[in-house]
């Protein structure tokens, strides 16, 4: 009875070691994690300009004439927005395991295209957006590009949780278990700047 309970005890700690190694392995995943970031705000700072590009094309005179879209030049351009959306879209409709590498810090190591607490990093999106629109609210501009931008913002976690747990477009659950940690570390990291940043702003 006592080497069983003693087998336990010691399968327990291992237990425990593995999970330990497993959230400290997580860290390496953090870059990763910041560039989905990246590729969510650049959609929703690009894609309010193809929007109005295209409203000017089809209306011409609703928006301000700086959005037209005069030339290849122009064209090229509006083509980031929808590739940068249409890279985030992706990711959530074709649910996957990725093998990514920072090469030379960071070896190779799986990453899921899509997660419900991938949502922690929409927030930041969505939190960038709404300063983003706070902006525009502040000064003399125009509001549609800026309500375009907060709009897409907050379309990318409500279809991300749609496809989910509605469409049922996710990854198995035996292969998610520590998925929400990358996002989780990046959004307590960017919420500890942006409070540093407001109490150094408050003190002044």
């Amino acid at each position: 009875m006592r080497t069983r309970l003693r087998i336990s005890n010691i399968a327990s700690y291992i237990n425990e070691i593995l999970t330990a190694i497993r959230r400290v392995e997580s860290f390496r995943k953090i870059p990763s994690a910041l560039k989905r970031l990246l590729i969510e705000i650049g959609a929703v700072c690009f894609f309010p300009v193809t929007v109005a590009g295209v409203i000017n094309e089809l209306r011409p005179g609703t928006l301000a004439e700086h959005h037209n879209l005069d030339g290849p030049t122009d064209w090229i351009f509006a083509l980031v927005g929808p590739a940068l959306l249409g890279w985030v879209l992706e990711d959530i409709f074709r649910p996957r395991v990725k093998v990514e590498r920072w090469y030379p810090l960071i070896g190779p190591f799986d990453f899921l295209s899509t997660h419900p607490s991938y949502v922690l990093i929409d927030l930041l999106t969505m939190a960038f957006s709404g300063f983003y629109l706070w902006i525009g609210a502040s000064g003399d501009f125009e509001m549609p590009i800026f309500w375009i931008a907060f709009g897409t913002a907050v379309a990318i976690p409500v279809v991300r949780i749609t496809a989910w747990y509605v469409l049922g477009l996710r990854i198995p659950a035996h292969m998610d278990s520590e998925a929400y940690l990358p996002p989780l570390w990046s959004f307590l990291i960017f919420a500890s700047i942006l409070l540093l940043a407001l109490f150094a702003a408050a003190v002044r």
